[in-house]
């Protein structure tokens, strides 16, 4: 092919770079789902027990928003509709961030230029990119099959859910190629990517909730289709070829558009500044909030939306609640004891946590990125230093997460008031239960802050660790964890408001933490050198 020079040299730089990253990402979904599955094997050993489960999730409109629709009530269908969720974040969303990583990250750097001033094929870097993306989906979805094979489920459906998830990974890798073309920052391109994944699980929510009027949109999601491919349930096969034709399709005009456009330019031109900052902006937290304010909106909005479906489907929880004793113990172990209805709502509030968490890391990462582009070095050349260079951005890692944790909270106080008929007391109660998962969310920005300070090589680790604690809070549990690997995460030290009373000191404790953990940081930057382009 025209274009592809120098690609075997490219994906052995690829393969060197992510030499630690690609095994996690191949086999920790594979040890995943075989847990799981085991773990709901030895939950509901019988037929009639695994019926009456299946028959229960089903009939929650909160449950199915959650993690989707169920369609079957063996073992296999319990696990691959309880880990479709994580086919999104340990599947689509790594894909989706390497592939921009691979080609625009390398483009703002210089080092695609560089790359390029050798003998190296236009079409070389993203066709490299595409082709170790590749190999990763289908050995990780291979890896899926084969843990749920071991344990003793059906071959076919073991290779539908491996497929879907490959299927997936594969769709959101097109869709990187596509991305990384249109826009000339790196940090916007993963933005548009989050958004446009975070905007699919919405779709699919409305879809399976909204009725046979309603469920057509979620087959206009990709995130629908992993939940359609319906493993051991009679499986749709041909829905893998929707994932396979969006990938195709995605990574066709992705090589088109690259075709198209200058070599660190994008398609949609960013619209040019004044030619000197206003007063306002003269100063490195000025600065920082402009650099943050977009990410920060767009999580808060998310949030929001988050807790405006938590707090809408609260009195639905009831009715479920009293007739199913084996719910009430799942939502025990989520929340702790306390009134059924509020017990819904801690769980729903610790997901608003994690996403808060979300943008604590993101945030410190911009840290990381500001240091790689060469900004920080120009930054620091002034007469700022380097206390004040990280105070700027730290601040904003504190305050945007805080800020919209307690939107979140609001809105799902407003949104269940509003159907109990009492918004005033019952925002207030769900305001300062969602302002206690604070502490646990600065907890993950402090840990980012430190991994950038001391060692900033690893400083992205911050997104494993965060994915360390999503599978404790949501599978731990299930796969019967010994309580102190679950006390690794921050949230499991979060009182579960409002349905226990919040206790300060393990709060308190969480702050100190997070506390040490940016002091750490800060001194690690100070001493260290820079490591930019």
């Amino acid at each position: 092919m025209i274009g592809l020079t120098g690609l075997g040299t490219l994906v052995r730089l690829i393969l060197r770079r992510d030499r630690w990253l690609l095994p996690i990402w191949i086999l920790l979904p594979a040890v995943l789902v075989g847990a799981t599955a085991s773990a709901l094997g030895d939950l509901y050993p019988t037929e009639e027990a695994r019926r009456q489960f299946a028959t229960m999730m089903s009939a929650n409109p909160g449950i199915t928003a959650f993690l989707g629709p169920l369609y079957g009530s063996s073992v296999g269908a319990l696990t691959a509709w309880r880990t479709a969720m994580f086919g999104v974040v340990l599947g689509g969303l790594p894909a989706l961030f390497s592939v921009i990583r691979h080609t625009r990250t390398e483009e703002e750097a210089g080092r695609r230029e560089l790359i390029g001033s050798a003998v190296v094929g236009r079409h070389a870097p993203l066709t490299a990119a595409l082709l170790v993306l590749s190999i990763q989906a289908m050995l990780m979805g291979g890896g899926v099959a084969m843990a749920l094979v071991v344990v003793g489920e059906a071959t076919a459906g073991a290779v539908a859910t491996g497929s879907a998830w490959a299927g997936l990974a594969l769709f959101c890798a097109g869709l990187g190629a596509l991305i990384a073309q249109l826009v000339e920052n790196p940090r916007t391109a993963r933005g548009i990517g989050g958004a446009a994944i975070a905007a699919a699980y919405l779709i699919r929510i409305a879809g399976d909730l909204g009725g046979d009027d309603w469920s057509w949109l979620s087959w206009l999601t990709p995130v629908g289709w992993l939940h359609a491919v319906r493993p051991f349930a009679g499986e749709q096969w041909g829905v893998l070829a929707l994932l396979g034709a969006g990938a195709v399709i995605f990574g066709f005009l992705g090589y088109f558009l690259s075709g198209r456009r200058d070599l660190d330019a994008g398609l949609i031109a960013p619209r040019l500044g004044p030619p000197l900052a206003s007063r306002r902006l003269r100063s490195p937290l000025a600065l920082a909030g402009r650099l943050h304010r977009m990410s920060i909106a767009g999580w808060t909005a998310g949030i929001a939306v988050y807790g405006l479906i938590v707090g809408g489907l609260g009195p639905s929880i009831v009715d479920v609640f009293d007739d199913n004793p084996q719910l009430r113990e799942m939502f025990e172990r989520l929340g702790g004891e306390g009134a059924l209805i509020d017990i819904f709502l801690s769980a729903g509030l610790g997901m608003l946590g994690l996403l808060a968490a979300s943008a604590a890391v993101q945030a410190a990462l911009r840290l990381r990125s500001e240091e790689q582009s060469g900004h920080a070095e120009a930054l620091l050349a002034t007469s700022v230093d380097r206390s004040r260079f990280m105070a700027s951005h730290a601040i904003l890692v504190a305050a945007g997460p805080s800020f919209a944790m307690i939107v979140g909270g609001l809105v799902t106080g407003i949104a269940y008031g509003a159907t109990t008929g009492d918004v005033p007391s019952q925002a207030g109660r769900l305001l300062a239960a969602a302002m206690a998962q604070i502490p646990a969310v600065l907890v993950l920005g402090g840990m980012t802050l430190a991994l950038f300070g001391l060692v900033p090589r690893f400083a992205m680790g911050a997104w494993g660790l965060l994915t360390g604690f999503l599978v404790l809070g949501q599978l731990g549990a299930i796969l019967g964890l010994p309580r102190w690997v679950m006390n690794l995460s921050p949230f499991a030290h979060v009182p579960a408001a409002p349905s226990v009373a919040v206790r300060m000191t393990p709060l308190l404790l969480l702050t100190a933490a997070a506390a040490a953990l940016t002091v750490a940081g800060f001194r690690g930057f100070e001493r260290r050198d820079l490591t930019g382009v």
